[in-house]
């Protein structure tokens, strides 16, 4: 019918995956997608942070201690503390199956986009959240340079084809100068994608450290 991404990975558990969730099943759902030139953001690192805290209230206590939790708003630091992720069905043993289906769309042809849901989930810091999603995506079975890809190369190609964007995502001429410098190769480890050592955004320079 024209829909060109599925954004969370889950819903096609509330779907065609709703009640098998064999091999066979998903295959089809992968090889459904393709056909359809549909992207898919798993968005994995959002059930990850849902899995920690369901059932165990301290936890976003321990999310809000973190460095990152300085950037929060007032109005997101009472969001988090009110927050049902503790007490929501169904979605304690998502994760294994999600990691799961997310490999078998890379190794379908399926694109995939990097994507979290911050801040709306309690954990999902914006911006940091990015690298638990980076890190979820190589534990499925990608490869470091298949998921930095997800949150480059092929970001910048959905973007430019469906929203006329800037030609991004890519170092190249007539590319946007969107970069980050680091001290450590990501492809030896995605951890390494953290080790930040400056920003160019649209060809300006921050130097971080």
């Amino acid at each position: 019918m024209g829909q060109v991404a599925v954004v969370h990975a889950e819903e096609y558990g509330y779907a065609e995956l709703r009640r098998r969730r064999d091999s066979a099943s998903v295959a089809w759902a992968v090889d459904f997608t393709r056909k359809n030139d549909v992207t898919v953001v798993p968005n994995l690192s959002a059930f990850e942070a849902i899995t920690l805290q369901w059932g165990k209230p301290p936890v976003v206590d321990s999310f809000l201690a973190l460095p990152d939790a300085k950037q929060l708003s007032p109005y997101w630091t009472r969001r988090w503390r009110n927050a049902d992720y503790i007490t929501r069905p169904g979605t304690l043993n998502a994760l294994p199956f999600l990691k799961q289906l997310t490999l078998a769309m890379q190794r379908g042809g399926v694109r995939l986009l990097l994507g979290t849901d911050s801040p709306t989930i309690p954990g999902m810091f914006a911006g940091a959240s990015i690298h638990d999603d980076l890190r979820m995506l190589v534990e499925s079975g990608l490869t470091p340079y298949e998921a930095l890809v997800a949150g480059t190369r092929a970001a910048g190609e959905f973007a430019e084809r469906y929203f006329g964007a800037d030609p991004a995502g890519l170092v190249a001429p007539g590319y946007r100068a969107d970069l980050i410098l680091l001290s450590a190769n990501p492809l030896d480890d995605i951890a390494n994608a953290r080790a930040i050592v400056g920003v160019m955004a649209r060809g300006d320079w921050n130097q971080i450290h």
